[in-house]
């Protein structure tokens, strides 16, 4: 359910994103890949649409915290998403000090339980298909999920 999250709410939030996995791999108990803010910006504006670095920021601070928001929205309780809030905090503390984090957290839950329960069907979906499968990658996502900007195939 985490990683379905991440992958739906990423690509719906803009940003370039890859395969996501539910396959450990070190201390990761699965993944969702996704582009840097400034590869998902160059992308943006070759569509012709750009988009404010700091949109795509907070963007990527709901993709993150949807994890969360979906294991406790629809198993109860949210118990692997330590990294994810650590990223959060970065991103708040560099970009968005004005705001501080609490608040800005604050300003993020409310519209990222809309998104999850909003998008609940198509993150089942990808949930279901990842644990069949244990990976999907990033065409087969987007295939399934949609993309506003395209794949992100890493090298």
């Amino acid at each position: 359910m985490h990683e379905a999250a991440h992958a739906v709410i990423g690509r719906r939030m803009g940003w370039l994103c890859g395969s996501v996995t539910i396959i450990p791999k070190g201390n990761l108990l699965g993944f969702c890949e996704s582009a840097s803010p400034w590869e998902t910006l160059e992308a943006w504006q070759r569509t012709g649409r750009p988009r404010r670095l700091r949109s795509i920021l907070l963007g990527k601070m709901i993709s993150w915290m949807a994890g969360a928001a979906a294991e406790q929205l629809f198993l109860g309780s949210a118990r692997y998403a330590i990294d994810d809030m650590m990223n959060v905090e970065e991103v708040a503390a560099e970009y968005f000090p004005d705001l501080g984090f609490d608040h800005l957290y604050d300003r993020l839950s409310p519209m990222t339980d809309y998104l999850v329960r909003h998008h609940e069907s198509l993150i089942r979906q990808v949930a279901c298909r990842l644990t069949e499968r244990g990976t999907i990658d990033s065409l087969e996502a987007n295939s399934l999920i949609g993309s506003k900007i395209g794949a992100y195939l890493p090298a």
